[in-house]
């Protein structure tokens, strides 16, 4: 879940409504397709196989991966999307200057803050996976730069300061609050290990 704690810069929210927080699970290959038609509708660009790769990785980090739940005889790796957003991305996180216009739904996560605690937070809220998937481009390329830039060099876990790999370019957040509350190793493990299944099952 992006970060939203009292020292980063994010701010007050725009006149959306709350909504009720809803599961939207995703199969593997739908998760890696609306992440495709996402990334062309918010830059006009085809996606880089290595920024798919990562992206995807990252998603079934921030979704909890298959341990959310199984439809059918498959288990689903996005089955902790919630509302379509992909990332959980938070509705006070500002792009560009402007906060979040739409609606939010309230999402309660166990951050690393502290000794760990249970936090609620407003996260933006989605008509569906292709609008999901394009605001999370649309954020990450906006306030997170360094990180969509380790994607296309499939960095996933590199811990230099001055080229860091995408989990620790999304702990630095550019100077201006991190993505994340986990650590930059253990977020790091994750995005390896679902590079891996993504190799397995959608190469």
């Amino acid at each position: 879940m992006t970060a939203a704690t009292d020292d980063d810069p994010y701010d007050a929210l725009g006149p959306g409504e709350e909504v009720p927080l809803a599961r939207t699970p995703l199969s593997h290959a739908a998760l890696r397709n609306v992440l495709t038609i996402g990334h062309k509708e918010a830059t006009g660009n085809d996606i880089t196989p290595a920024r798919l790769r990562a992206s995807w990785a990252m998603i079934g980090v921030e979704s909890n991966g298959e341990a959310g739940g199984v439809r059918g005889a498959e288990r689903i790796p996005g089955w902790s999307v919630w509302n379509f957003n992909l990332g959980n991305i938070s509705a006070a996180l500002k792009v560009d200057g402007s906060a979040w216009q739409g609606d939010w739904a309230l999402l309660t996560a166990h951050e690393n803050i502290g000794a760990g605690r249970d936090v609620t937070q407003r996260i933006r809220v989605h008509s569906s996976a292709i609008a999901g998937a394009s605001d999370y481009w649309t954020c990450l390329l906006a306030r997170f730069p360094s990180a969509v830039a380790a994607m296309d060099r499939g960095d996933l876990d590199g811990m230099s300061d001055k080229l860091p790999g995408l989990a620790l370019a999304l702990k630095l957040g550019e100077g201006k609050g991190a993505y994340m509350t986990a650590t930059a190793i253990e977020y790091a493990a994750g995005l390896v290990a679902w590079a891996r299944v993504y190799d397995a099952r959608l190469t």
